[in-house]
């Protein structure tokens, strides 16, 4: 599991530190903006120490993010290792290209938050250049835009990667996820979160089943309206599922008996419950929206905006 671990000493005025996360796949930008994440976290945890810091709603937040968007593009480095040794068989070919799109666009748009958060933590000092965090957001803002817009990732995702091969892959990647469901419900401190996933896997499964209905039926426009929300739909989905394998890991190392790493264990799954409670539930809304149809998107005129 990805683990930020507190460095001997780490003043404002360091800007030398480095992400003790693995190297995510793809470009270097990529790689780079899971470093400003992590920077930004480390910036205002270690140099606002205290009950204060630690109860931040954004320091808790920013870390969730990070290490979510971490597990994501780590999970997508090992399904690239997988198909190099193992080859593109047992759906790992198929569940890497709905992947793609995800690891870019996830890590990319709540890496910003997470920046912004750290913001919030220094209080008054974060936008000055007293601490570097102002501009590790700007930094950060970029991988928003690299490789193509969010919007042109909720494209590529609706448009193409997953009505390909009938649908091929994310049927496999559903597949994965649920199997990681199925071990983590025999964990008493996973169990609830394992079958609250299932529940919003079905509902992608039923929502994207009917876009593509409308997709085969003429109405295309209808069908990419709200790509951007299938977008966010899926990747809450893909992130709650990487905090679920943490989480599992981190209740049978408790349960095994964890030693001197039982805080880590724990802090791990509190992070997962955290995620649970005020994550997930965004899933379903974006299901709302597009269960409902709305063209709002694809309607409007150029003569409204002026």
């Amino acid at each position: 599991m990805p683990r930020v671990r507190r460095p001997a000493s780490f003043p404002p005025s360091d800007r030398g530190a480095r992400l003790t996360f693995c190297p995510s796949p793809g470009p270097s930008h990529r790689r780079r903006g899971l470093s400003f994440l992590a920077r930004a976290i480390r910036e205002a945890h270690y140099t606002h120490r205290g009950a204060a810091s630690r109860r931040h709603p954004g320091l808790g937040a920013s870390r969730r993010y990070a290490e979510g968007g971490a597990a994501l593009s780590l999970y997508g480095a090992a399904l690239i290792d997988e198909i190099a040794v193992e080859g593109p068989g047992g759906g790992r070919a198929a569940a890497l290209e709905v992947l793609i799109p995800l690891i870019k666009a996830w890590p990319s748009e709540w890496g910003v938050e997470a920046n912004r958060l750290a913001i919030q933590v220094h209080g008054g000092c974060g936008y000055t250049k007293d601490y570097p965090v102002e501009q590790l957001y700007r930094d950060a803002r970029v991988n928003c835009i690299y490789e193509g817009t969010t919007g042109i990732q909720g494209l590529d995702l609706l448009g193409r990667k997953v009505p390909a091969d009938g649908g091929a892959g994310l049927a496999a990647l559903s597949a994965r996820v649920l199997a990681d469901c199925a071990a983590a419900e025999a964990h008493a401190a996973t169990a609830a979160a394992a079958k609250a996933l299932e529940r919003r896997v079905a509902a992608v499964g039923a929502t994207t089943a009917a876009l593509v209905a409308r997709a085969k039926s003429g109405d295309v426009d209808g069908f990419l309206a709200n790509s951007s929300e299938y977008l966010a739909m899926v990747g809450h989905t893909v992130a709650a599922w990487m905090w679920l394998k943490q989480g599992t890991i981190a209740a049978a190392a408790l349960e095994g008996g964890a030693g001197d790493d039982g805080d880590f264990y724990a802090g791990k799954l509190a992070t997962m419950d955290w995620f649970f409670a005020h994550e997930v539930p965004k899933i379903d809304a974006s299901v709302a929206i597009l269960a409902s149809g709305d063209t709002t998107n694809a309607t409007m005129r150029d003569e409204y905006f002026f």
